[in-house]
């Protein structure tokens, strides 16, 4: 070969490197959006599941106070109706 086809050729060689380093940088950086992403809704389910339980143990306490209410008005209504 002639140092002009072996210039070609070393030219072509290199491109195609560049083009395929570029390719895995480009890969590599939407691998690494996803993954950032995928955090991101991970630990938006979480804040979420907090918020739920928040909520659940909020109505369970409400629910428990109007029992205990429900309960000490029929206690008194009972009592009314014994003085009576």
């Amino acid at each position: 070969m002639s140092k002009r086809e072996e210039a070609k050729q070393s030219k072509a060689v290199k491109a195609q490197l560049e083009q395929r380093r570029h390719a895995i940088e480009m890969k590599t950086d939407q691998d690494n959006k996803l993954k950032n992403q995928i955090v991101i809704q991970q630990k938006r389910f979480a804040q979420l599941k907090i918020e739920e339980d928040k909520k659940r143990r909020i109505n369970s306490v409400h629910r428990d106070i109007d029992r205990k209410l429900d309960d000490e008005a029929r206690v008194r209504t009972m009592k009314e109706q014994e003085i009576m």
